[in-house]
């Protein structure tokens, strides 16, 4: 033979030799799975869809992006902003102060101290009542409604705290 097929055929024989060494390194540091197959997969994205998934961390939303749900929102907590809150405050209803009675406060609660109605004659009281969001939550009881008397205009506190306006009918 000559001297170039002799040299090709030993470096073919070192080339064959490195892949085939190197072949064993892979299959060595190959390590079997820790189930059968699917177990020990990893947990699936967050898909749309009608089935129901869960995150057992933490899910971050741009400062661009809204959070809308089309039923109900179960948590043990909820903040809106800073604000925090395991429970909400019931809400007051009409009647909740007896015949002859006014709505005196309302707690951050929503508890309801009455007191008995002391307008009449020339008082510059003429009564309170309490709305949220545009909806009568506590009627005013010279009026029956969330209204002041003929003669009276209504001072508005807000409770920044629930969003409820406490008005007071003054003269």
């Amino acid at each position: 033979m000559s001297f170039y097929k002799n040299l090709s055929f030993g470096l073919m024989g070192i080339i064959l030799g490195a892949v085939a060494v190197s072949t064993m390194q892979y299959v060595a540091a190959w390590t079997p799975p820790p189930a059968v197959p699917p177990g020990g997969n990893v947990a699936a994205p967050l898909t749309t869809g009608n089935v129901p998934q869960t995150r057992n961390a933490n899910l971050s939303l741009g400062s661009g992006a809204s959070l809308l749900a089309g039923g109900s929102v179960a948590a043990p907590q909820l903040c809106i902003g800073g604000d925090c809150r395991t429970a909400w405050p019931p809400t007051v209803t009409n009647g909740s102060c007896a015949v002859g009675h006014v709505v005196q406060s309302i707690s951050s609660t929503g508890n309801v101290t009455c007191a008995p109605a002391g307008a009449g004659g020339s008082m510059p009281f003429g009564g309170m009542f309490v709305t949220r969001g545009g909806d009568c939550r506590a009627a005013n009881h010279y009026t029956g409604g969330c209204s002041c008397p003929p003669g009276f205009w209504a001072s508005s506190m807000n409770n920044m705290f629930d969003h409820r306006f406490l008005h007071v009918c003054v003269r």
